[in-house]
């Protein structure tokens, strides 16, 4: 069995199948011919990178809050917890200024 990618969601599917199980994108236009590709939504692993970022910003704040309060270790906590937030959203977005 041949896999292909959905240009939807990007899952791998059967080259057979007439739509992915996934996100019920048609893989197979009525007449035989490929359907159009939809970019006109966001995709759920870029929401979900929008959302950590964000996270990951508020912890930054509450980092530097907490290091001026005098709570060194609650502040340094914070930090490598939004860096992680801030790495894990990054990856939907790689290559997207490089172009790769």
């Amino acid at each position: 069995m041949t896999m292909s990618k959905c240009p939807q969601c990007e899952r791998k599917v059967s080259r057979d199948a007439a739509a992915c199980p996934l996100c019920g994108y048609p893989l197979k236009a009525n007449n035989g011919s490929s359907p159009e590709i939809r970019t006109d939504f966001l995709k759920l692993t870029e929401l979900l990178g929008f959302l950590s970022i964000a996270l990951a910003l508020l912890f930054f704040v509450v980092a530097y809050i907490m290091f001026f309060a005098g709570k060194a270790q609650n502040g340094i906590l914070c930090s490598l917890v939004g860096l992680a937030l801030l790495v894990w959203g990054c990856k939907p977005f790689k290559g997207l200024f490089t172009g790769s």
